[in-house]
Protein backbone atom coordinates (compact mmCIF):
# COMPACT_ATOMS: atom_id res chain seq x y z
CA UNK A 1 0.00 0.00 0.00
CA UNK A 2 1.51 3.20 -1.14
CA UNK A 3 0.36 6.97 0.36
CA UNK A 4 1.55 10.14 0.00
CA UNK A 5 0.79 13.41 1.94
CA UNK A 6 1.86 16.89 2.63
CA UNK A 7 3.36 16.96 6.30
CA UNK A 8 1.53 19.87 7.93
CA UNK A 9 1.00 21.40 11.49
CA UNK A 10 -1.94 19.49 11.77
CA UNK A 11 0.06 15.97 12.14
CA UNK A 12 2.73 17.40 14.44
CA UNK A 13 -0.41 18.82 16.49
CA UNK A 14 -1.75 15.13 16.34
CA UNK A 15 1.19 13.48 18.06
CA UNK A 16 1.59 16.29 21.00
CA UNK A 17 -2.37 15.95 21.70
CA UNK A 18 -1.82 11.73 21.35
CA UNK A 19 1.34 12.37 23.81
CA UNK A 20 -0.72 13.99 26.37
CA UNK A 21 -3.46 11.99 26.58
CA UNK A 22 -2.11 8.56 26.68
CA UNK A 23 0.16 9.23 29.76
CA UNK A 24 -0.54 7.17 32.52
CA UNK A 25 -1.79 9.97 34.75
CA UNK A 26 -3.35 12.52 31.80
CA UNK A 27 -6.65 12.80 33.43
CA UNK A 28 -5.40 12.99 37.07
CA UNK A 29 -2.82 15.99 35.53
CA UNK A 30 -5.93 17.98 33.97
CA UNK A 31 -7.81 17.57 37.36
CA UNK A 32 -4.51 18.68 39.41
CA UNK A 33 -4.04 21.89 37.18
CA UNK A 34 -7.78 23.19 37.48
CA UNK A 35 -7.46 22.11 40.92
CA UNK A 36 -4.49 24.49 41.39
CA UNK A 37 -5.67 27.33 39.64
CA UNK A 38 -8.88 26.96 41.41
CA UNK A 39 -7.04 27.05 44.58
CA UNK A 40 -5.00 30.13 43.80
CA UNK A 41 -8.24 32.03 42.65
CA UNK A 42 -10.20 30.66 45.98
CA UNK A 43 -7.64 32.05 48.01
CA UNK A 44 -7.15 35.30 46.41
CA UNK A 45 -10.73 36.26 46.78
CA UNK A 46 -10.77 35.27 50.20
CA UNK A 47 -8.46 37.58 50.83
CA UNK A 48 -9.97 40.58 48.89
CA UNK A 49 -13.25 39.58 50.50
CA UNK A 50 -12.00 39.60 53.34
CA UNK A 51 -9.95 43.22 52.81
CA UNK A 52 -13.32 44.77 51.43
CA UNK A 53 -15.24 43.57 54.76
CA UNK A 54 -12.41 45.27 56.55
CA UNK A 55 -11.41 41.70 58.74
CA UNK A 56 -7.83 41.63 56.86
CA UNK A 57 -5.63 44.97 56.31
CA UNK A 58 -3.82 45.15 52.38
CA UNK A 59 -1.86 43.05 51.79
CA UNK A 60 0.14 42.30 48.09
CA UNK A 61 -0.16 38.52 48.61
CA UNK A 62 -3.92 38.98 47.82
CA UNK A 63 -2.87 40.28 43.65
CA UNK A 64 -0.04 37.88 44.22
CA UNK A 65 -1.91 34.94 44.28
CA UNK A 66 -4.04 35.61 41.69
CA UNK A 67 -1.33 36.92 39.54
CA UNK A 68 0.18 32.98 39.55
CA UNK A 69 -3.46 31.43 39.04
CA UNK A 70 -3.55 33.63 36.35
CA UNK A 71 0.13 33.01 34.70
CA UNK A 72 -0.11 29.17 35.30
CA UNK A 73 -3.46 29.53 32.65
CA UNK A 74 -1.30 31.67 30.47
CA UNK A 75 1.96 28.85 30.55
CA UNK A 76 -0.73 26.23 29.06
CA UNK A 77 -2.75 28.07 26.66
CA UNK A 78 -0.92 30.75 25.32
CA UNK A 79 3.20 29.71 26.18
CA UNK A 80 2.74 26.23 25.61
CA UNK A 81 1.14 26.28 22.46
CA UNK A 82 3.76 29.27 20.65
CA UNK A 83 6.38 27.09 21.37
CA UNK A 84 4.63 23.84 20.05
CA UNK A 85 5.21 25.98 16.57
CA UNK A 86 8.40 26.87 17.39
CA UNK A 87 9.41 23.27 17.65
CA UNK A 88 7.46 22.32 14.57
CA UNK A 89 9.17 24.90 12.40
CA UNK A 90 12.49 23.42 13.74
CA UNK A 91 11.91 20.26 11.95
CA UNK A 92 11.64 22.15 8.66
CA UNK A 93 8.90 19.65 7.40
CA UNK A 94 6.01 22.05 6.80
CA UNK A 95 4.87 21.75 3.26
CA UNK A 96 7.17 18.84 2.37
CA UNK A 97 6.04 15.81 0.47
CA UNK A 98 5.61 12.49 2.71
CA UNK A 99 5.56 9.13 0.38
CA UNK A 100 5.09 5.76 2.87
CA UNK A 101 4.81 2.21 1.79
CA UNK A 102 3.01 -0.25 3.81
CA UNK A 103 4.12 -3.89 3.89
CA UNK A 104 3.88 -7.08 5.74
CA UNK A 105 7.52 -6.03 6.43
CA UNK A 106 6.53 -2.84 8.25
CA UNK A 107 6.49 0.86 7.06
CA UNK A 108 9.29 2.89 4.77
CA UNK A 109 8.86 6.79 5.22
CA UNK A 110 10.37 8.61 2.47
CA UNK A 111 10.75 12.67 2.54
CA UNK A 112 12.69 14.37 0.00
CA UNK A 113 15.97 12.46 0.13
CA UNK A 114 15.78 10.95 3.18
CA UNK A 115 13.92 7.38 3.74
CA UNK A 116 13.52 5.25 6.91
CA UNK A 117 12.40 1.93 7.28
CA UNK A 118 10.57 0.43 10.23
CA UNK A 119 9.46 -2.91 10.93
CA UNK A 120 6.48 -3.47 12.75
CA UNK A 121 8.52 -4.83 15.52
CA UNK A 122 9.48 -1.88 16.01
CA UNK A 123 6.47 0.03 17.01
CA UNK A 124 4.80 -0.17 20.53
CA UNK A 125 1.45 1.37 19.96
CA UNK A 126 -1.09 2.46 17.53
CA UNK A 127 -3.92 5.60 18.60
CA UNK A 128 -6.52 6.18 15.61
CA UNK A 129 -7.68 9.80 16.01
CA UNK A 130 -10.44 11.63 14.65
CA UNK A 131 -8.46 12.53 11.35
CA UNK A 132 -5.04 10.40 11.98
CA UNK A 133 -3.74 7.30 12.44
CA UNK A 134 -0.39 7.24 14.99
CA UNK A 135 2.01 4.49 15.01
CA UNK A 136 4.11 5.04 18.42
CA UNK A 137 7.50 4.04 17.33
CA UNK A 138 9.04 5.15 21.29
CA UNK A 139 7.30 7.08 23.83
CA UNK A 140 8.82 10.64 22.33
CA UNK A 141 8.83 9.76 18.26
CA UNK A 142 5.29 8.48 15.89
CA UNK A 143 4.22 8.09 12.43
CA UNK A 144 1.32 10.35 11.96
CA UNK A 145 -0.66 9.43 8.74
CA UNK A 146 -3.48 11.61 8.00
CA UNK A 147 -7.00 10.10 7.07
CA UNK A 148 -7.04 12.53 3.97
CA UNK A 149 -3.50 10.36 2.44
CA UNK A 150 -5.99 7.46 2.23
CA UNK A 151 -7.77 6.95 -1.40
CA UNK A 152 -11.32 5.37 -0.08
CA UNK A 153 -12.64 3.94 3.31
CA UNK A 154 -11.56 0.68 1.76
CA UNK A 155 -7.69 1.64 1.91
CA UNK A 156 -8.29 2.98 5.70
CA UNK A 157 -9.74 -0.45 6.87
CA UNK A 158 -7.06 -2.35 5.18
CA UNK A 159 -4.53 -0.46 6.72
CA UNK A 160 -6.26 -0.64 9.96
CA UNK A 161 -6.06 -4.39 9.60
CA UNK A 162 -2.60 -4.48 9.09
CA UNK A 163 -2.11 -2.51 12.13
CA UNK A 164 -4.33 -4.93 14.06
CA UNK A 165 -2.58 -7.71 12.93
CA UNK A 166 1.07 -6.47 13.57
CA UNK A 167 0.89 -3.52 16.45
CA UNK A 168 0.35 -4.39 19.97
CA UNK A 169 -1.47 -1.71 22.06
CA UNK A 170 -3.77 -0.30 19.64
CA UNK A 171 -6.24 2.07 20.49
CA UNK A 172 -8.59 2.66 17.83
CA UNK A 173 -11.85 4.76 17.47
CA UNK A 174 -14.82 2.50 16.84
Amino acid sequence: MKLEYIYSFDEYSAINRARRHQGRFAILRNWLFWGLVLANVAVSLGYIHAFIQGRASFSWLMFANLSIAMAIVAYRHVLQPLLLRRYYSQQMLDGKDIQLRVSENGIETITDNVAGQYGWRGFIGANEEAGHFIIWVNRMQAICIPKRAFSDLQQMDDFREIIIRNVDNQRFQT
